[in-house]
């Protein structure tokens, strides 16, 4: 008797688990307007591999709203105004989000350790620097105002 309810036990922990896994594996996209934490956004998009691009068509990038804190600011290796989120305040960085170079001066909004509001479109995952990649990012709030 002790047996069947051990086995009964184990099956419905399996089949729950099955279903949490399935739920996981469904909400592990990003869809347009979505409003993501800067880990949350890293979290999906390591899970999808490195290499893992959303490109294509044009604007086929979920266009997502990305909330973290401002580890950098100032260009990137490539000269591009650039915000890079992490988690939390002095945390590694999660998202790298490019602006366009016209808004250049809008960079000047933004500090180090401001919590910030980005929008922009997720184009990938990079193994080798491991962060996400965010191009035609705009800043949507710092520290709860607009720019």
């Amino acid at each position: 008797m002790n047996i069947k309810k051990t086995l009964l036990s184990i099956a419905i922990a399996a089949l729950t688990a099955g279903a949490v896994f399935a739920q996981t594996q469904e909400s592990a996209v990003l869809k347009n307007n979505d409003n993501k934490t800067a880990l949350e956004v890293y979290n999906v998009m390591k899970a999808q591999g490195s290499g893992a691009r959303n490109r294509g068509k044009a604007n086929s990038a979920p266009k997502v709203n990305i909330t973290g804190y401002a580890v950098k600011v100032g260009p990137d290796v490539y000269g591009l105004p650039s915000v890079e989120l992490s988690e939390k305040k002095g945390g590694k960085t999660r998202t790298l989000c490019v602006l366009p170079f016209s808004d250049y001066l809008k960079l000047r909004h933004v500090s180090k350790g401001d919590k910030v509001v980005m929008n922009g479109e997720v184009r990938g995952y990079s193994g080798e620097y491991d962060f996400v990649l965010v191009k035609q990012s705009k800043i949507v709030t710092v520290n709860g105002e607009k720019p």
